[in-house]
């Protein structure tokens, strides 16, 4: 059967929350602009969460990247598209694009996902999903990867611990926190940047749950940033962030 996503389109608002003191959109924005974009259209083309969970299998990102065409400074109607382009191994990539009432394409990126069960977070490896899903279509809308592959130097920036208001559905953080840890470890000229970001890479490399403690650490070149959180309970890395200007 042919795959006819493309062929939806959603309207989301950026709200003041959205946006910081300099108007800027800020990064955890982003991310839950792309992650309600995903919601509604898996839920529009029947393998949401409320489907998943019948096999107790739920989605979770395994990475989230976009590249910024305009930034966005101000409350507006955006209108995004989402479409299944490409399945590797546990691996299933998913393309967003979100354009003005113009049409103009303002930011637009991939997620890698994988379906974990829910009670042993094992990753499904199965060639077939339990639940029907249209073949991909390929059409990537930027280069991306599932994995950051590159060492790094960090310096340690800040000290926390998991708290409940960070939990969703799946018992761990939810990614739109992400981006506000990065976003808590910039300086205040680093902060002003942010209007000028050409592409973000978020990779989530282990689960962050109730009560770990991890390190947010940072490092810098001249056209980008790079942020890595560190989990202290388990003592392995939990996320990379990288920032390019």
């Amino acid at each position: 059967m042919e795959n006819t996503e493309r062929d939806f389109s959603y309207p989301l608002a950026v709200e003041v929350a959205q946006l910081d003191e300099k108007h800027n959109l800020k990064l955890s924005a982003y991310q839950t602009l792309i992650a309600r974009l995903t919601e509604l259209h898996v839920a529009n083309i029947n393998y949401d969460v409320s489907v998943t969970l019948r096999y107790g299998l739920a989605w979770a990102f395994i990475s989230l990247s976009f590249e910024v065409q305009e930034p966005i400074h101000e409350c507006l109607i955006l209108h995004g598209r989402s479409w299944f382009s490409v399945r590797r191994g546990p691996y299933f990539r998913r393309e967003v694009e979100f354009r003005d009432s113009d049409g103009r394409l303002r930011f637009a990126g991939s997620t890698f996902s994988v379906l974990l069960n829910i009670e042993n977070r094992s990753v499904f490896h199965k060639r077939e999903t339990p639940f029907y899903m249209q073949p991909p279509i390929g059409n990537p809308t930027i280069a991306a990867d599932p994995r950051f592959r590159e060492q790094l130097a960090y310096d340690d920036i800040d000290h926390r611990v998991v708290r409940p208001s960070y939990l969703d559905l799946l018992g761990h953080v939810n990614n739109c926190r992400y981006g506000d840890f990065a976003t808590d470890a910039l300086s205040p000229a680093e902060r002003g940047r942010l209007g000028l970001i050409k592409r973000a890479d978020f990779y989530f490399q282990s689960e962050l749950r109730p009560d770990d403690r991890f390190t947010i650490q940072k490092t810098t070149d001249t056209d980008a940033i790079y942020i890595a959180g560190r989990n202290d309970t388990k003592n392995d890395l939990s996320f990379y962030i990288n920032l390019k200007f």
